[in-house]
């Protein structure tokens, strides 16, 4: 429809002059969306079925007979003349010539408008992660991969490239371009069409790239868009800068259609943007389904060493010696050299200072600070070239300066204006107000004046075809001049202030870098906002506002006034956790060391790799600390590792830190002796530590620190778990001595594999040993039987230990030195879990006389599998054993008949055993042996739980015949399913049971009316019972069956 049409087609569809107007205003002046949105509203006035024919017979109404005609035959568009090839061929060799001109050539240094280098000359690879959305891991990503990640195993045609501002997405998206232009890349599409979402307003994709063209290229903007939309397998769209695009994705706007894939459906489309924006996508489910996301995280460290060697060629030494500034400096390495935009300021200023303002340059904290410094150079430069050296010598300076801040503040209001229409372009009469500041702008390098040719249907209303745009080197500088206006109006207009800031707080993220440079300008507006932030918080605790956003405007502010207003919001019970996790940025963990020593902070957790500033700072902290009990520090899954002053820090200042807790997990220590010292000087001089978890690999000199300082430690609990001391006999003799040696010692819990050594050393020192708990697993000591006699001696020969719990796998001369030394053993419980003596007789032997021997042993459990030979041992040896509590897991006695025996035998025979618990699988002669020996067991609590005796009625009487016969069961606890058998049984013998506690769980009697009739009878006939508690599911039976008896139970049910 030609759009001289729209009013008249509007009035014929019943809408009025005022809804025209609006649409076109809605839509920005384009009469193409103006007509997409009036019959997208017509449509909803208009049943389905008839809109079609009702639209033709408006039209040829109003004498649109060919427009009414195409309509009817379902062929709009099919006026507009399909391209050719030739025209499709020229188009694409057009728009490769255009984007190797305004997309391809890079200006490095603002201050120099001829120094404009090929694209190939500067660009540096990025870091690109894809993301598992399974999981939310990333994971490296080549970018000759970039589209072929694949989605639920297919290849996604949308793909969403997320990063933060200056992290170079928009020259990722030149690589693109440069790639198809020289036929590295993409070359199975024909047209490869870059769109800048900053500039393309409202404005179809055909009408952006036909803004590319030569104005002797015939083809029109319609022509295009036909050609892109009908021919999608060719094209390949790259839409960058959704954060910085205008228009509402709610709309029919075609590139908001596209990007939603509501068009352009089976065509490739890469987008990039901030992560705020791209949520619209991500909290889609739809769209999650479609599209792949990857994230940009800038530069690595290799590439940042290229970038900075392709800036400075060929002067090698320049950039050497700003890469070892940067490389010395890692607030500046972590927080700001991974983000291209930053580290080509750094190399701009590193290029023009000299040594006194280069040293300035290493006290950079925050991005707001680089871009002051940044901002100042650039007024520096300025003031050099266009003011007379009289007016700078002559004291002038600062008075320039200040108007200079007053011109960057007018030019802040516009840019402000422009981030609430998300607007990066500007024209030169939005400027009119401040015509002298828009003239410094330019040549202060802040701002950039663009000629562009306007369209011929735009320029009805202009008398030139030319227009001047007017717009920033990066949309961070609009943002931070932006910022600089916002804070001025703290002071020049509070009221303003106030209504501006109140509407951007709600959108905090989007406004995320705004935030950052506002904070920074004034002490009393950075207050101002994290105290807005903080209520938005407490007001919406599950908004989009977070803790670590807070921290981050916190740190952008360098205030210790609102350092610690943040902490004091941090410092609540449920926040008294201060975790640096991996994936947190390293601004955000500069943000919390900025603010953590105003912080009330009880349990410190690690998981990212810090620098030599944050190091320190952190071991400051731990040590200082007067809040701090425990500290977390794993790095096990991560790259990286803690700087070796993290760890000379703590040893220097040990004695004045009161942590109690600390857990280590380091991979990284192993060649570092220093660190590994310091390390073990740190945990041997607390005086509160008490308690010490080890994991990880250290150098032999971590050991060798630990035992000479060992009796000075006051350590309780030790953790230890290592696999690499079994080929270092030295490390491992000082470990063995270290744990022996420290006087406060009182459990130890060994995990791992160590020399011979170790043992042989813990065997010779167990007499000062101190421990009483002792927790050993070990599963490669089964071919060492020199180490297992050693362990078994330490066992047997340490004074002080009650309590042994031993899983693992161990030759036999450990349980044979075990039981001849048993009578020494100070034991009194033992956990033995093990799976490897089912076909070790003689080692299942020495085990049940090792039991069976020791005189201080009272509770036993005792899980695995054993051969027959334990049983038969321990029944032979029962009434000399000491045990007063049983706890018995076994799974493979079912079809084992003597051994079943032989185990029943030992529990009734044991005179001290009054706590039974059984669990597992048992053959009938554990039951039929236990009832025929009832009278002589002792048990007094005895915990049932088995699965398998639904359909065995023999082993289910013997089993209820069992508990009723015990004379001394006080307290049962049945847990599983038995015959009907078990219940009959136990009902015609309550009478003569002793139970005064039953607890019942049973979840297979709601359909079984006789077994259920039992159970109420059994609980109501016993004369001693007085706590019953019952679980479970049961029949009708259950109930009425019990309120019949209810007069002669002796509990109340």
């Amino acid at each position: 429809m030609d759009p001289s049409d729209f009013r008249k087609v509007g009035l014929a569809l019943g809408f009025t002059e005022a809804e025209l107007s609006r649409f076109e205003k809605d839509q920005m002046g384009n009469t193409l969306y103006a007509t997409y949105k009036m019959l997208y509203e017509w449509r909803k006035r208009v049943r389905e079925s008839e809109a079609r024919e009702t639209l033709v017979v408006t039209l040829q109404r109003i004498k649109l007979v060919q427009l009414a005609d195409s309509v009817h035959k379902g062929q709009v568009g099919d006026h507009i003349p399909s391209m050719t090839e030739e025209e499709i061929q020229r188009v694409a060799e057009e728009v490769k010539h255009y984007f190797a001109i305004h997309l391809c050539q890079i200006q490095a240094d603002p201050l120099n408008n001829e120094l404009v280098l090929e694209f190939k000359r500067i660009f540096t690879n990025l870091t690109l992660m894809e993301e598992d959305k399974g999981t939310n891991l990333k994971t490296p990503l080549l970018y000759d991969n970039l589209l072929r990640t694949k989605v639920n195993g297919t290849y996604p045609k949308r793909l969403l490239v997320e990063g933060e501002g200056g992290v170079g997405k928009t020259t990722f998206c030149a690589k693109i371009a440069w790639d198809w232009i020289n036929g590295k890349g993409y070359q199975d599409f024909k047209l490869v069409l870059v769109i800048l979402l900053r500039k393309a307003e409202a404005r179809t994709v055909g009408e952006i790239v036909k803004s590319y063209l030569p104005e002797d290229n015939p083809v029109t903007a319609k022509q295009l868009d036909k050609h892109i939309l009908s021919n999608p397998k060719d094209v390949f769209l790259v839409l960058d800068g959704l954060d910085e695009f205008a228009v509402d994705l709610d709309s029919n706007q075609q590139i908001a259609l596209i990007t939603l894939n509501r068009l352009f459906k089976s065509g490739t489309v890469l987008i990039t943007s901030r992560q705020w924006r791209s949520d619209e996508i991500r909290k889609n489910a739809d769209l999650r389904k479609v599209f792949a996301f990857i994230a940009v995280e800038g530069f690595s460290a290799e590439n940042l060493s290229s970038y900075i060697t392709k800036f400075f060629h060929p002067d090698a030494a320049s950039s050497e010696d700003l890469s070892q500034f940067i490389s010395n400096n890692d607030v500046i390495r972590e927080n700001m050299a991974p983000y291209p935009i930053y580290t080509a300021m750094l190399c701009i200023m590193w290029k023009e200072f000299d040594g006194e303002r280069r040293e300035a340059m290493s006290k950079l904290q925050t991005f707001s600070q680089l871009f002051n410094q940044m901002i100042d150079f650039l007024v520096d430069h300025y003031l050099s070239k266009h003011i007379p050296s009289s007016g700078i010598v002559g004291g002038k300076l600062s008075e320039h300066c200040s108007d200079i801040r007053h011109h960057l503040i007018h030019i802040g209001r516009i840019a402000f204006q422009g981030l609430l229409e998300r607007r990066l372009v500007f024209t030169e009469e939005e400027f009119q107000s401040y015509p002298v500041s828009i003239d410094v702008g330019c040549k202060v390098g802040v701002l950039t004046r663009e000629k562009k040719i306007l369209p011929r249907r735009e320029r009805r209303n202009t008398p030139t075809s030319l227009v001047q745009s007017v717009q920033f080197p990066h949309k961070l500088f609009q943002e931070y001049l932006s910022g600089m206006y916002l804070a001025s109006l703290n002071k020049s207009n509070r009221n303003e202030y106030d209504r501006l800031i109140a509407n951007i707080i709600p959108r905090a993220v989007e406004y995320r870098y705004l935030l950052y440079f506002t904070s920074a300008q004034q002490k009393e507006v950075g207050l101002d906002i994290v105290s807005r932030l903080m209520s938005s918080k407490r007001e919406s605790p599950l908004g989009h506002i977070d803790d670590d956003f807070i921290v981050d405007v916190a740190y952008e502010s360098q205030d210790q006034a609102v350092a610690k207003a943040v902490a004091d919001h941090l410092s609540t019970a449920s926040r008294k956790t201060l975790r640096i996790t991996k994936e947190m940025q390293a601004h955000t963990v500069s943000g919390h060391i900025f603010i953590m020593n105003h912080r009330e902070v009880d349990d410190l957790i690690i998981k990212k790799p810090c620098g030599r500033t944050a190091s320190e700072d952190l071991a400051e902290f731990m040590c200082s600390s007067r809040s701090l009990r425990s500290v977390t520090i794993d790095l096990t899954q991560v790259t990286g590792t803690m700087h070796d002053i993290f760890y000379s820090v703590l040893a220097n200042k040990a004695v004045d830190s009161k942590i109690e807790t600390l857990d280590i997990h380091s991979d990284d220590l192993s060649e570092r002796p220093s660190a590994s010292r310091d390390l073990a000087q740190f945990i041997c001089k607390m005086t509160h530590l008490k308690k010490l978890t080890l994991k990880g690999q250290y150098h032999d000199a971590f050991y060798s620190t630990s035992s000479s300082m060992a009796s000075s430690a006051k350590i309780e609990t030790l953790d230890i778990r290592s696999d690499d001391l079994n080929d270092r006999p030295s490390a491992s003799r000082d470990l063995a001595q270290f744990i022996c040696k420290m006087t406060h010692l009182k459990k130890l819990k060994l995990c791992g594999q160590y020399h011979d050594d170790f043992y042989s050393t813990s065997s010779s020192m167990a007499s000062s040993a101190k421990i009483e708990t002792l927790d050993i697993r070990s599963d490669d000591l089964n071919d060492r039987p020199s180490a297992s006699r050693d362990l078994a001696q330490f066992i047997c020969k340490m004074t002080h230990l009650k309590d042994l719990k031993l899983c693992g796998q161990y030759h036999d001369d450990l349980y044979s030195t075990s039981s001849s030394m048993a009578s020494s053993a100070k034991i009194e419980t033992l956990d033995i879990r093990s799976d490897d003596l089912n076909d070790r007789p003689s080692a299942s032997r020495d085990l049940a006389q090792f039991i069976c021997k020791m005189t201080h042993l009272k509770d036993l459990k005792l899980c695995g599998q054993y051969h027959d030979d334990l049983y038969s041992t321990s029944s032979s040896m029962a009434s000399s054993a000491k045990i007063e509590t049983l706890d018995i897991r076994s799974d493979d006695l079912n079809d084992r008949p003597s051994a079943s025996r032989d185990l029943a035998q030992f529990i009734c025979k044991m005179t001290r055993l009054k706590d039974l618990t059984l669990c597992g699988q048992y053959h009938d002669d554990l039951y039929s042996t236990s009832s025929s020996m009832a009278s002589s067991a002792k048990i007094e609590t005895l915990k049932f739980d088995s699965d398998d005796l639904g359909k065995r009625p023999s082993a289910s009487r013997d089993l209820a015949q069992f508990i009723c016969k015990m004379t001394h069961l006080k307290d049962l606890t049945l847990d599983g399913r038995y015959h009907d058998d078990f219940y009959s049984t136990s009902s015609s013998q309550a009478s003569s049971a002793k139970i005064e506690t039953l607890g019942i769980y049973s979840e297979d009697l709601n359909k079984r009316p006789s077994a259920s009739r039992d159970v109420a009878q059994f609980i109501c006939k016993m004369t001693h019972l007085k706590d019953l508690t019952i679980r479970g599911q049961f029949h009708d039976d259950f109930y009425s069956t019990s309120s019949s008896m209810a007069s002669s139970a002796k509990v109340l049910i």
